[in-house]
């Protein structure tokens, strides 16, 4: 009862609230459709996202590629992002969203394309 009452609350203060050093900050996606993340000590980050992120008008959930078989099993890596629509910041939700459906992500095998 103890790890879940602390895992829960772990996970408010790194995602809901965003309050940890390493809770993601800024997502920001540049001209060339390169992913950059910004945590809350000022570290920045280029992650290639996972097939397995999810994309839903009210809610983005961000997985990033884990590179290594070892950091897998280690729990290293990059947490997930969990980004939520808000009203000041429904546009720019928007243009994510569409940037994860329809840019052609770094998996996307260009030799077939032609």
């Amino acid at each position: 009862m103890v790890v879940i009452v602390f895992s829960t609350l772990y996970f408010i203060l790194r995602d809901g609230l965003r309050v940890l050093p390493w809770s993601w900050q800024h997502v920001q996606v540049n001209s060339l459709g390169e992913l950059k993340l910004i945590n809350n000590a000022g570290q920045q980050f280029s992650p290639m996202m996972a097939a397995t992120s999810f994309i839903h008008p009210s809610l983005i959930i961000l997985n990033f590629e884990q590179p290594m078989l070892s950091q897998r099993l280690l729990g290293l890596g990059l947490p997930m992002a969990m980004l939520f629509a808000s009203n000041g910041c429904q546009e720019q939700h928007r243009q994510l969203r569409v940037w994860m459906r329809w840019w052609k992500h770094e998996s996307t095998d260009v030799s077939s394309v032609t």
